[in-house]
């Protein structure tokens, strides 16, 4: 239970994980009463969810991003330190 509790994600990445279920419910929502909705309401629902995905897909690569920068940073700090226990 601790080791659950002490992951390495962050607030941002669990608030993104929550928002994913919410593009498939427009998807649902848009097929399953689309016949009561209307053709229009079915197509806003549509391409509001592949909006909400296309948004979390730029916030994921905008994080790795900086997750990549901010590790080429520590290890070229490190660099000078491997040199001095060779």
């Amino acid at each position: 239970m601790m080791s659950i509790l002490k992951s390495s994600r962050t607030s941002s990445d669990v608030s993104l994980a929550a928002v994913m279920p919410v593009p498939v419910m427009l998807f649902v929502v848009a097929f399953l009463f689309g016949d009561r909705l209307g053709g229009v309401v079915s197509v806003v629902l549509v391409v509001a969810g592949l909006g909400v995905l296309a948004w979390a897909g730029a916030v994921t690569r905008a994080k790795a991003g900086e997750r990549a920068r901010r590790d080429e940073a520590v290890l070229d700090a490190l660099e000078p330190l491997a040199g001095l226990r060779r």
